[in-house]
């Protein structure tokens, strides 16, 4: 059903020392579980989260706890091997948005703070990989949001749940340029790991430039794609730049 890519996950260990070949859980007390790479049983997953499966609750939890502790599962179609965190990704979109928003005319420090918090229900959900996306329907972020705050103050509450409609929503400048900071900061992984000698992100980087909404951020990404990420380190005048890739692979 689905076309095996071999990846670098490939690599990773196997056998005994790995785990991959246990057929009990008796190698979480006997082995070292972090050379477990999880990718057998992240195909086994993937198989079974159709909508008629007897287990699709079970599974899609299992799915999501073991991308959330396995997050190079999620890049194994195009051959990342170590891809950035949640954390680490919101942390330069935050630092994006407040850009965008200064050169477009909007609130910096709004655009950041709306930035910071737009990825963090997936704390309960996981980065669900697009491989697995049309297997089942997507949480709406508020809902999320809402259950983890519950327990907070009444003024924090509001503050969190307010920002993360007003970023879902984009109906202001500033939830429009930290949209379009998401968008640019996964273009910049996919090019960054581009550099690093992998090849399938054109369909990535131009799924990602199709939905910009500011003219700032369209500029941006053309100088994104275009120059070399360590280009600041060039000496003067020397900026190299990349040739245009043709599209093989499109993140969602």
């Amino acid at each position: 059903m689905f076309e095996r890519i071999p990846t670098e996950l490939d690599s990773l260990p196997s056998g005994p020392g790995a785990a991959e070949d246990q057929a009990d859980d008796a190698f979480m007390v006997a082995d070292d579980t972090n050379a477990w790479s999880g990718v057998r049983l992240f195909h086994h997953l993937v198989s079974r989260l159709g909508p008629s499966s007897p287990h699709l609750p079970l599974n899609s939890h299992t799915m999501h706890t073991l991308v959330a502790s396995r997050p190079a599962l999620l890049m194994w179609h195009v051959g990342v091997r170590d891809p950035e965190s949640v954390a680490e990704h919101s942390l330069r979109t935050a630092q994006i948005a407040a850009l965008l928003a200064a050169e477009e005319g909007a609130n910096p420090e709004r655009a950041a703070f709306l930035a910071l918090w737009h990825d963090t229900q997936k704390t309960r959900t996981g980065d669900i990989p697009h491989t697995a996306a049309k297997y089942m329907s997507k949480p709406d972020p508020r809902e999320i949001t809402a259950d983890q705050t519950a327990a907070l103050p009444g003024a924090s509450r509001e503050l969190i749940r307010t920002a993360v409609d007003e970023y879902e929503t984009r109906q202001t400048p500033e939830a429009r340029c930290a949209k379009d900071a998401d968008k640019l900061e996964m273009l910049l992984q996919a090019v960054e790991y581009r550099e690093t000698g992998v090849e399938r992100v054109a369909g990535w980087i131009d799924s990602m430039r199709k939905g910009l909404a500011t003219e700032t951020a369209r500029r941006v990404a053309e100088a994104a794609v275009t120059l070399y990420p360590l280009v600041w380190r060039d000496r003067k005048g020397q900026r190299r730049h990349r040739p245009r890739q043709p599209s093989c692979f499109c993140r969602t």
